[in-house]
């Protein structure tokens, strides 16, 4: 019996606790929020691809060899580089400062 009574005490508080009597408050709040935007061009190739390896370099019969394939590659990645340097300073200019 005096469990009874001490169930009902507690179910009576925890009740007693819940406003089941006003109405509920819906609050709308909108937000601003801002949209990510790539500033790569979506036509942006892909950097040049590797094709001058170290194995290359090593096996290459002195220092002149060696050279010459490096300027090769350099030749041939050189377009492609100029044309990611003019978006990569487009990104920069595009970007907010850095937080400090």
């Amino acid at each position: 019996m005096t469990r009874c009574v001490i169930l009902a005490a507690i179910a009576g508080l925890v009740l007693a606790g819940c406003d089941t009597t006003g109405e509920a408050v819906v609050k709308t709040v909108s937000v601003d929020m801002p949209t990510p935007v790539s500033c790569v061009p979506a036509d942006t190739p892909n950097g040049p691809a590797p094709s001058l390896t170290a194995a290359e370099l090593l096996a290459a019969r002195d220092a002149a060899a060696r050279y010459q394939l490096l300027a090769e590659f350099w030749t041939s990645a050189s377009p492609d580089l100029a044309m990611l340097a003019g978006v990569v300073e487009a990104c920069r200019t595009a970007a907010p400062p850095p937080v400090q």
